[in-house]
């Protein structure tokens, strides 16, 4: 009934016209005509007022509401609203707006990101297909056996790295569109490892790094394997990477009433201070204090943080040190919750 203010005062003063027309015509004041003519004459001077009053208030909306879409960004402001149908029009009209306005900023973030990821992956792709067309070049007219052999293998390395590159976006892009189904069934954590790095077995060969596990028997947790497995074997390729020969990749896991962790350690050189706040950020290559492969393309510890995340569980990174208070390695911690505290 608030709303419909407009309606409520036209039929107050319409029967205070009429109460004076019959007071009139009572106290023979005015003949019966006159009075209806009178009666006429006030409610149509009422309902004329109130409908240009209206008509003022609606004009003005459209004025607010042009100025809006001619001014991109500009916001609907309605002040001294009151109660009625034209202020809750007003109030609909001003969050619409708002929310378009949210919405348009949103996109064009949104844009600016995938321009943004658009070049990085651009460079990404452009410096290994650079490698490969030098390879390919150099081999041309190449006669010995050796070195021809050496081109052939350091270009399926380029072309692998390409491979991988695309592999990981596109999964990324299914994860950022909501199109990756999660299943949640009790994970074997020592099961899970071993899937893990078993297809990064023969890179650790012939890194000459040594992979150790040490993990409490029977431990287990609820998410999706497969996806986890993808995770867990992104972070041991990105330790292995930053790991020198004859280092040391190890995994520990472990679960208590809290939550189940499974933690890679490297024996590398750790990462800088100030990149562990961005390690997981998209195409953040760390400083060239990691210095084994400073050719990172920050995708595969991304890919693994938005896998561990959507599963609920959490993924963090820091610097191993030892009793001197000196780097010996970093660390990667995967963690998922049984409880929630």
């Amino acid at each position: 009934m608030a709303r419909n203010k407009f309606f409520l005062i036209s039929w107050l003063f319409s029967i205070i016209a009429v109460a004076i027309s019959i007071i009139l015509f009572t106290s023979h004041i005015l003949s019966g005509a006159a009075c209806i003519v009178l009666c006429f004459l006030l409610v149509s001077c009422i309902y004329t007022t109130l409908a240009m009053r209206q008509f003022k208030k609606i004009r003005s909306i459209g004025e607010d509401i042009n100025q809006a879409l001619v001014k991109p960004g500009r916001l609907i402001q309605f002040a001294n609203m009151y109660e009625g149908d034209i202020a809750y029009l007003q109030s609909q009209i001003d969050k619409t707006f708002n929310q378009l306005a949210i919405a348009s900023s949103q996109l064009e973030d949104q844009n600016k990101k995938l321009a943004d990821y658009l070049a990085d992956i651009s460079h990404q792709i452009r410096t290994p297909l650079t490698s490969l067309t030098l390879e390919l070049s150099l081999m041309q007219g190449e006669t010995n056996i050796e070195v021809i052999q050496q081109r052939i293998s350091h270009a399926e390395t380029m072309l692998e790295r390409i491979q991988w590159l695309i592999s990981s976006l596109l999964k990324i892009s299914r994860i950022d569109a909501g199109t990756v189904e999660l299943v949640r069934r009790q994970v074997s954590v020592s099961d899970l490892i071993a899937k893990s790095f078993e297809p990064l077995a023969l890179s650790f060969e012939r890194a000459h790094i040594e992979f150790e596990c040490d993990i409490q028997p029977n431990i287990s947790f609820l998410g999706d394997s497969a996806w986890t497995c993808e995770a867990l074997s992104n972070i041991l390729k990105n330790s292995m990477e930053h790991t020198p020969e004859q280092g040391i990749v190890k995994v520990e896991a472990k679960e208590d009433a809290l939550a189940c962790s499974i933690k890679v350690i490297d024996s590398g050189s750790g990462i800088p201070e100030a990149d562990i706040p961005y390690i997981f950020d998209r195409f953040y290559s760390a400083s060239s204090n990691r210095e084994v492969n400073p050719q990172g393309i920050g995708v595969g510890l991304s890919l693994a943080q938005a896998l561990i995340v959507a599963q609920g569980g959490a993924i963090s990174a820091k610097n191993e040190v030892n009793e001197n208070n000196e780097v010996v390695g970093a660390s990667f911690e995967i963690v998922f919750f049984k409880t929630i505290v």
